[in-house]
């Protein structure tokens, strides 16, 4: 799988309040000086071309107060390059106009406002510019003037359900929590294990987590069976892993004898983040039948980020990861390090 550094389904929701404008330019004439001194403004906003509502019309001032709020997604190639600091995807644009009753409205200028993820929660003036006369937009105003005050609030799309081949991004900590159901009466033992990989695909035994070593040697990666609740908790700092691990699968099997995923009714995954324990994403992986190992994500490192992607692999009769060998390097060939031949 290729990752495309400006794909990711990290979505956020994007807050916009346009607050109050100043020192805008006069539109209207005076009737008995016939100069222009005042405007009725109004202000229509967009995010790329999508219209998303205007404010309403404060009559006659040059310094309105309109505290005018719009919700808006924002998709996930622009969060995404949004949160590494990047400013080439769309703007908040703003058009400023002066309400007329018996004619057209007139153009007062246009507001660009960056969207950008480093700051969650920004409040600042933004300078009228005069708009850019062009084939597609033949809106200008020569004498634009003033500024336009903007409170953008940026939050993460909660509660996203997992696609298998997407890449979602993840925080540094957060919780993985496990689900499943068993009829009852029923005993299916399930071990959910944390695999270490490096750059090469060789499993690192001491950077994982399993049912004989719930926690990895730096303590970066922790596993919390809840028997009674069918559930199990991996609590991951990734901010901890070791340099060399390239990536992380979150492997199931079934270690009871003659039991299969068939004998588990419903298998649900949750990643939330740890600081603020609210929950990310979501997924309910397909039915894996009469196989006994599922490999459900993997976590891989690319520079200082890390993603996360549903993966669909399963094995008919493995008891212990360690067994899966193959499979796992296999699953990594995308993300591995080629070893260049020696010369001899």
């Amino acid at each position: 799988m290729e990752r495309d550094s400006q794909c990711s389904n990290f979505s956020f929701v994007l807050d916009v309040s346009i607050i109050r404008g100043v020192d805008l330019v006069a539109k209207d004439k005076h009737w008995l000086s016939r100069k222009k001194t005042t405007s009725d403004p109004y202000v229509k906003a967009y995010y790329g071309n999508k219209y998303l509502g205007k404010t309403q019309t404060i009559d006659k001032t040059l310094d309105p107060i309109w505290n005018w709020k719009v919700r808006i997604t924002v998709p996930a190639d622009d969060a995404s390059r949004a949160r590494q600091g990047y400013t080439d995807m769309s703007h908040i644009r703003l058009h400023i106009f002066d309400k007329d009753k018996m004619s057209e409205d007139d153009f007062m200028g246009e507001v660009l406002v960056p969207v950008c993820g480093n700051d969650p929660l920004t409040e600042e003036w933004y300078d009228v510019l005069t708009g850019n006369y062009n084939m597609n937009n033949k809106l200008v105003c020569m004498n634009a003037s003033g500024k336009i005050k903007i409170r953008l609030e940026m939050t993460q799309k909660k509660g996203i359900t997992m696609e298998p081949g997407s890449i979602y991004e993840i925080p540094t900590k957060f919780d993985l929590t496990l689900r499943w159901n068993i009829d009852a009466g029923q005993i299916t033992n399930l071990d959910n294990s944390c695999v270490a990989i490096d750059n090469e695909g060789n499993i690192l035994m001491d950077q994982s987590v399993y049912s004989g070593q719930l926690i990895n040697s730096n303590g970066s990666v922790r596993r919390f069976d809840l028997v009674e609740n069918c559930e199990t908790i991996f609590s991951c700092n990734l901010h901890k892993v070791d340099n060399w691990v390239r990536a992380l699968y979150f492997i199931l099997i079934v270690e009871t004898p003659d039991k299969t995923f068939k004998d588990l009714k419903i298998i649900s995954a949750k990643i939330s983040d740890e600081t603020s324990e609210e929950s990310l994403y979501q997924c309910t992986p397909k039915n894996s039948g009469e196989h006994t190992a599922m490999f459900l994500m993997r976590f891989a490192r690319e520079n200082h980020t890390w993603s996360t992607t549903l993966i669909d692999n399963k094995h008919h009769t493995a008891r212990d990861f360690r067994t899966l060998t193959h499979e796992v390097r296999d699953s990594s060939r995308d993300i591995m390090t080629e070893t260049q031949p020696q010369n001899t």
